[in-house]
């Protein structure tokens, strides 16, 4: 009996040793869990990883390269279109090149010049031409005969509205040609007058735009004084049935001529680049198997950029 039960108890144990100790399992997995399997694992993906690409990219399209010579022509797969940056740019330049240049109004001149025409009316409180100062009529080539032309423009002691027409009138017709300083103006302007300007009027004529584009015989140079004095006495035409008045109006504004307009960089610039900005992206379309390069092109980067 003592046996029998020793051997029992035995075989019992057995049994639950057996059942604490872990079950090696499949041979796979047994394979897969060892250390050495799983580094072997992940240099097998990280070849994977680099190799594809290459392999994809060796098998792709041929590779090519800026200074390549092609010996055969590449074709269009698929139409596509893009901007051609160069010519939008030649373009935008041209336009700002194109692009009348901006002058403005002497203000300082044109207030000086109604102050001497003022000046001169004054003249009137003289009873005789004698009695002017000498410096005043040589100035202003000032007789008996001129004084007799002003007073019709006083009444009660004071300028009547048609001086102040007329005076006005002269002065537009003035600022309406550009007289320029040769040394101030835009350097594609030169010489004056060969190119269309763009003046600001500095008291437009009302129903005018307040700019105006000139060229030609309306534009001419401070220093060709022959020209300016003849554009000076057809202005005067406005002091009507006044010969002598008119004579004295030159005298004066030839004394000390000055430009009527100055060149305005900034203005100019700014109107060009607003200019610049409007003309359009230029486009160039491809149409599916065209040719795109010859063979015999050497290929830019630029041309890769297209390629790819």
């Amino acid at each position: 009996m003592a046996n029998g039960k020793s051997k029992s108890s035995t075989t019992a144990r057995r049994r639950e040793v057996r059942k604490s100790v872990p079950r090696p399992g499949p041979l796979w997995l047994q394979t897969l869990r060892r250390r050495e399997v799983g580094w072997a694992a992940l240099f097998i993906a990280m070849l994977v990883a680099v190799a594809g690409p290459v392999a994809i990219w060796l098998g792709g399209p041929e590779h090519y390269y800026a200074g390549q010579v092609l010996t055969e022509p590449i074709t269009v797969r698929v139409a596509f279109e893009r901007e051609d940056v160069e010519r939008t740019q030649q373009m935008r330049d041209a336009e700002r090149r194109n692009l009348p240049a901006i002058y403005v109004a002497d203000e300082a001149y044109l207030s000086a010049l109604k102050n001497r025409l003022n000046d001169l009316l004054a003249l009137t409180e003289y009873p005789t031409v004698e009695e002017v100062p000498a410096e005043l009529r040589d100035q202003t080539r000032l007789t008996e005969l001129v004084l007799h032309e002003l007073r019709q423009y006083i009444e009660n002691g004071q300028p009547t509205e048609q001086w102040q027409t007329d005076t006005r009138r002269f002065l537009q017709e003035l600022f309406e040609l550009a007289v320029l300083d040769p040394t101030d103006q835009h350097p594609s302007d030169d010489p004056v007058g060969m190119r269309p300007i763009t003046i600001v009027h500095p008291d437009p004529v009302p129903g005018k735009a307040e700019e105006q584009r000139l060229f030609g015989r309306r534009i001419l140079s401070l220093t060709d004084t022959k020209r300016l004095e003849d554009e000076v006495e057809f202005a005067t035409r406005h002091f009507y049935n006044k010969e002598h008045l008119q004579k004295s109006i030159v005298a004066l504004v030839m004394q000390h001529p000055q430009p009527t307009y100055h060149y305005e960089p900034n203005l100019t610039g700014l109107r060009g680049d607003e200019a610049a900005a409007a003309v359009q992206r230029q486009v160039v379309k491809y149409e599916a198997n065209a040719v795109l390069f010859t063979t015999g092109t050497e290929l830019t980067r630029d041309d890769i950029g297209l390629i790819l």
